[in-house]
């Protein structure tokens, strides 16, 4: 998307003979057309599929990752998740949790622990969708990101925690989208250049989705005296609210 080889439009209106028409008017021939109705999950690659049961997609996983029926975590499982948000950077995030489980860097709850953990999650999906095969890989971008990085000690800093030295990266965890910039902050293989991505989200949302070169209508507010005042207000609104707290 970022490189424009992918270009985002809104919904699709009708089929025509030749390709489609979106609701904004515009169309675009199509020689495919890829209809995401979603999968059964199984794996059997894997012992024949007797290692990890599916039965109607619910697979018995901690974190949806380490298959309950193994005593020892010496398997890990990357993208098996539904999330409300991009999927990328979660799998990125299950792959670290992985390796370094793994390599002994980090150990994970007990198993007795880990099946508490597995049910109570069963049971909170449980409570927010009605039972279906569709919702049993559900999770919320965030919340579980944080999990994942609870497990080997690269939580993302709260914005709190960059008053009073950083005031930028404060605004930017306040406010911009959470991408996983933000988990590469601290923890196992940190990012040298995770701080400058964290505060460059926005031109990189602008230029994936500008379709008509108009810029970012914030750009006025990045410049000049007015930046600085907007800084400066905003820095003293999170200080405030960091003492309070």
């Amino acid at each position: 998307i970022a490189s424009g080889t992918i270009r985002m439009k809104p919904q699709i209106e009708r089929i025509t003979q030749n390709g489609v028409k979106f609701v904004d008017g515009t169309e675009a021939q199509a020689d495919t057309i890829i209809v995401a109705t979603g999968y059964t999950i199984e794996f059997p690659l894997i012992e024949g599929g007797k290692l990890i049961k599916s039965e109607e997609n619910e697979v018995n996983c901690f974190e949806f990752m380490f298959p309950m029926e193994l005593d020892k975590t010496t398997l890990g499982i990357v993208g098996m998740i539904q999330p409300y948000g991009s999927i990328m950077p979660i799998a990125e995030l299950q792959a670290r949790v992985i390796l370094d489980v793994l390599s002994g860097r980090s150990r994970l709850p007990n198993k007795e622990e880990r099946a508490k953990l597995v049910v109570a999650k069963r049971e909170e999906m449980a409570s927010r969708y009605a039972a279906s095969r569709r919702h049993t890989i559900q999770v919320d971008y965030i919340a579980y990101m944080d999990d994942l990085a609870k497990l080997i000690g690269c939580e993302a800093p709260k914005w709190f925690e960059h008053l009073p030295h950083d005031p930028k990266m404060a605004f930017a965890t306040a406010f911009t989208p959470f991408a996983s910039y933000f988990y590469r902050l601290r923890g196992p293989h940190p990012w040298s250049g995770a701080r400058d991505a964290c505060l460059t989200i926005e031109d990189r949302i602008v230029q994936a989705t500008d379709a008509k070169g108009k810029g970012s209508p914030f750009n006025a507010l990045k410049s000049g005296a007015l930046h600085e005042l907007i800084t400066f207000i905003v820095f003293a609104i999170l200080l405030i609210a960091a003492l309070i707290h």
